[in-house]
């Protein structure tokens, strides 16, 4: 039975390849890379290799990722804002239209099991939601002093830093302000 549920589970999910992530309109590594290469490394130090300078940005953003999830707030130097987590409610509540507003998120591994096991289910597209009463935000708080182009400052936190937050909300090891 597992082994049809999970042949099932991979259908559904589309798991036939591996994730192909695209991020589009942003700048990364590789670009930053080739702008300090133009530059011919002015203000930098010594010319490095790509393979280097991804070392060198890997090594710095899993500095930065260990630091954020043991303290759950990260100020960026020279006023370029603050990241944190913060915790909010889960409860269900009326937007000002009228509308109805579930913010509990879904939990998927016992939503698929159902769908395995009830194809009306599935049809219609039952979904069940977790019983956490909160759930963890990250939020990036942009800068409000005298730098340009402020739109270009912006965090998205990566699925590891996720997952380890919303493992910790489970398990109820973490304290965080109310949004």
């Amino acid at each position: 039975m597992d082994k049809n549920f999970e042949e099932f589970k991979a259908k559904v999910q589309k798991r036939n390849a591996p994730r192909c992530n695209m991020i589009k309109n942003s700048v990364g590594v590789r670009q930053g890379f080739l702008f300090l290469q133009k530059r011919k490394w002015k203000d930098v130090g010594q010319p490095l290799t790509e393979k280097q300078f991804q070392q060198i940005i890997r090594s710095v953003d899993k500095a930065l990722s260990n630091i954020f999830i043991d303290k759950k707030v990260l100020t960026f130097p020279y006023g370029m804002g603050v990241l944190e987590a913060r915790s909010t409610s889960t409860t269900a509540r009326y937007n000002a239209e009228g509308k109805l507003i579930i913010p509990k998120p879904i939990n998927w591994n016992a939503t698929l099991r159902l769908w395995f096991e009830d194809p009306e289910a599935m049809a219609n597209k039952t979904l069940i939601r977790s019983l956490q009463p909160s759930k963890i935000v990250i939020v990036y708080e942009k800068p409000e002093g005298p730098l340009v182009n402020k739109n270009y400052f912006t965090f998205y936190p990566n699925r590891e830093i996720g997952r380890t937050l919303s493992t910790m909300l489970r398990e109820g090891t973490i304290e965080t302000f109310l949004l």
